[in-house]
């Protein structure tokens, strides 16, 4: 999956519904109450729509070409920034489609900070897409992916650094328990 960039979406709808569906999952679990941390927040339309939901939501990407986008998305509970994270403990983090661009021996590093930023009853957001054969991936995968994961190599990767970790499949705009095996991405609830 390419990032989205909301000033394209007419040109790649379908791209845009099926990130937005792993938000809107992740939003009708969050109270109103809650403190929430983005990693690898791209253009920042999923934090600003779970900025819909909680109390603060916090978003970050190490792109700095983002910057820009991130200006039109202006809500009062909403922040933006690049760098370290904030010294709060959150109810939730969400880190969509990141975990694949992740070098190995920075993926420890990774999962600790997520851990770390969590509140010991809090709740990580994670999606990935589903392994595919090499020569089935597009040309965007082959370039940007250091590591594609089956859905249990993905689980045995969290269950390294979360106590359960619930796996879901997504297809289109619909994620559900349904076979794993055939998921287009992995969606992944895990606690600490």
């Amino acid at each position: 999956m390419r990032r989205v960039n909301l000033t394209e979406i007419g040109v790649d709808q379908d791209n845009y519904f099926i990130h937005l569906a792993r938000y809107m999952f992740c939003a009708r679990q969050l109270s109103a109450s809650d403190q929430v941390l983005e990693i690898g927040c791209g253009t920042g339309y999923g934090a600003r729509l779970l900025a819909d939901h909680a109390a603060k939501v916090y978003a970050t990407d190490r792109a700095p070409e983002l910057v820009e986008a991130w200006g039109k998305l202006v809500k009062s509970n909403l922040h933006f920034f690049q760098g370290a994270l904030p010294n709060i403990k959150f109810d939730c983090v969400v880190s969509f489609e990141v975990v694949e661009h992740i070098v190995e021996d920075q993926l420890a590093g990774y999962f600790s900070e997520i851990k770390n930023a969590l509140k010991p009853t809090g709740a990580a957001y994670f999606s990935t897409p589903r392994a595919l054969a090499w020569e089935d991936r597009s040309e965007n995968r082959r370039r940007e992916h250091v590591k594609e994961y089956s859905p249990e190599e993905f689980r045995t990767l969290l269950r390294q650094h979360f106590s359960r970790v619930f796996l879901f499949a997504q297809n289109d705009s619909i994620i559900s328990t349904q076979n794993l095996a055939m998921a287009w991405n992995l969606v992944a609830i895990a606690v600490p």
